[in-house]
């Protein structure tokens, strides 16, 4: 454990994706003993830290959130899209005028900030659709990677990412490092759970994610489901935002970002060129830096 927080502290910027260093570092361990005592002390400390800053949310944020404000971005997150996209995606909407909407929030996050904020964590009426009294509902709230200290999920995507060759044949290590096999040996279904959700979803939007390598198995999914016509929008910083003197260079870091994303899954060429008009971008939007009302 000391040799690891050495190594951290000398290889700062390559531990910023943690999951996927912590695979890279297993080479560095011998035993199975060895990798549960690194494994071990890294979630616990993990587990210190977030309780430290969802007690901070409740004390500083909590009060000060607009819920229904919040509930209107969730259910219009086009409105943050330039005109153009904002046309095509409310036309894919319009096509479901006359069904019940219903939000599904999937979060990789471990804290149970998400309900906190809307009430509960699942079947919360909102407003917002333009007909049906013009209330919907925020379905339900899934922790794809568990909560602190219930059934947390911390590691890679698979085998291949994890760097010591003789793990990759540990059934003990990759049931503790190997998401989709912590998933089924926890026995929860959430990951078949999440399959169905993306399945059935008529709208996708990824919010604040890095798209990282070690959750390759949804991007994968995600980009089977584009396919069938579906929009996706990702909400993203990016590397850059271009002054609005220059916003044309804005495209630029769009189609760097689709690229990425599209690159995460397992489409042919010719399916990511067919799709990559479904991925709407849409950087620096400020959609959650205007919740505070008071």
């Amino acid at each position: 454990v000391i040799q690891l927080k050495k190594d951290i502290s000398s290889n700062y910027k390559s531990w910023s994706d943690m999951e996927l260093a912590l695979g890279q570092y297993t080479k560095e361990l011998e035993s199975l003993e060895e990798f549960d005592e690194v494994f071990d002390d890294v979630r616990e400390q993990l587990v210190e830290f977030l309780k430290i800053e969802e007690k901070k949310f409740d004390s500083e944020i909590s009060q000060k959130i607009d819920k229904q404000v919040l509930f209107n971005n969730l259910l219009k997150p086009e409105l943050f899209a330039p005109t153009t996209d904002r046309i095509k995606i409310a036309g894919h909407k319009n096509r479901y005028l006359n069904n019940s909407w219903s939000i599904d929030i999937v979060t990789f996050n471990y804290t149970f900030i998400i309900e906190k904020i809307i009430g509960g964590n699942n079947n919360v009426a909102i407003s917002g659709h333009p007909r049906t009294n013009g209330i919907a509902t925020i379905k339900e709230v899934t922790h794809i990677h568990g909560l602190i200290e219930n059934s947390m999920v911390l590691g890679v995507n698979d085998i291949g990412q994890i760097k010591n060759k003789k793990f990759q044949e540990d059934v003990d290590v990759i049931e503790a490092i190997v998401k989709e096999k912590c998933n089924k040996a926890y026995r929860h279904n959430i990951d078949e759970k999440f399959k169905r959700l993306i399945n059935e979803a008529e709208f996708i939007c990824i919010f604040g994610s890095s798209i990282g390598d070690t959750d390759n198995m949804w991007w994968e999914k995600i980009g089977e489901r584009l396919k069938t016509g579906v929009p996706l929008l990702i909400f993203t910083r990016g590397e850059e935002v271009i002054s609005p003197l220059a916003s044309y260079k804005n495209n630029r870091t769009e189609r760097k970002i689709r690229r990425y994303f599209l690159n995460k899954t397992k489409l042919s060429d010719k399916e990511k060129e067919s799709v990559e008009q479904n991925i709407y971008i849409i950087l620096d939007s400020g959609m959650f830096s205007i919740l505070s009302s008071k």
